[in-house]
């Protein structure tokens, strides 16, 4: 059966800085017309990165619609016509104040398809070089280091909630065991 939708309007009914919220009418497989909402956001990329001491790099941050502080790896959205690989790059000096010297992909997610279209890829990100931190004035974080079995337990144990991180100590666990063959 094919399950395409084909779309007959679209709206813009919300424009901010991060997002727009659209709305679509479609032709269903079966021929009847529904409705769509979903919010447009730009792809960014989630940066696992791996200290020489084998820690991993976190951001402590305030996400208002929690009301409380969340542990996550550095994140961004594109800008322009940067590649994600790109993104990655400069998000990882913008967010921490490094900088590395080898990069490998981890894979992808679609972190809400149900009512976003936003793509994120994963990186992973090593032999880092470490510069000063960027000042932001309307960002305000933590870095922190965790021990990478301490990091693991996190996810794992549902302390980190952040669905890229988690995915992200996922992949790089499969990309661990893979290469050490254990």
């Amino acid at each position: 059966m094919n399950l395409e939708e084909r779309v007959i309007s679209k709206e813009v009914v919300f424009e901010g800085e991060k997002i727009k919220v659209v709305v679509e009418n479609v032709i269903l497989p079966n021929g009847v017309t529904a409705r769509r909402e979903f919010v447009n956001r730009r792809s960014g990329a989630a940066i696992l990165a791996l200290n020489e001491d084998q820690q991993v790099v976190l951001m402590e941050e305030y996400r208002h619609p929690f009301e409380k502080t969340i542990l996550t790896l550095p994140y961004g959205k594109q800008k322009g016509e940067e590649t994600l690989l790109q993104t990655a790059q400069r998000e990882l000096k913008e967010k921490t104040g490094y900088s590395a010297a080898e990069w490998v992909p981890l894979g992808g997610m679609i972190p809400a398809p149900a009512y976003s279209d936003e793509v994120v890829a994963l990186f992973l990100a090593a032999h880092l070089n470490s510069s000063a931190l960027p000042t932001q004035n309307d960002r305000f974080f933590n870095r922190k280091s965790l021990p990478l079995n301490e990091f693991f337990r996190l996810c794992d144990n549902g302390t980190i909630l952040d669905a890229r991180t988690i995915l992200a100590a996922y992949r790089f666990r499969s990309y661990l065991q893979e290469a050490t063959g254990k």
